[in-house]
């Protein structure tokens, strides 16, 4: 199975920002078109402006208030449910990149 599981699919583009969590780029995020990569998210977080695509580094449910706030504003969700998958995306960090989710995304067609 696909380490990739999509909440909100999408394709957009943005620079990439990694952080442990939603908090630490909360003010960052909203100078330019971002996509976060976020190790944690409880999935109750509001989508700060200017964030275009969000990762996440375990799995989410579908019907969390982030999912569906995701769906609502147009934003691509994806929690990837393996860590070193997750991992590695890491080097994307501070990089312009389209994130490409759709059903059966792998780490290639991710981002």
């Amino acid at each position: 199975a696909a380490p990739w599981d999509v909440l909100a699919g999408g394709c957009v583009r943005g620079r990439v920002l990694l952080a442990d969590h939603l908090d630490v780029v909360d003010g960052i995020a909203t100078s330019e078109s971002n996509i976060l990569l976020l190790r944690t998210m409880s999935g109750e977080e509001d989508i700060p402006s200017g964030v275009r695509g969000l990762v996440v580094g375990h799995d989410l449910p579908h019907l969390s208030h982030l999912a569906v706030r995701a769906r609502q504003a147009g934003v691509a969700l994806v929690a990837c449910e393996e860590t070193m998958a997750f991992a590695s995306l890491k080097q994307m960090s501070g990089k312009v990149c389209v994130l490409n989710a759709s059903a059966g995304a792998t780490n290639e067609s991710l981002l």
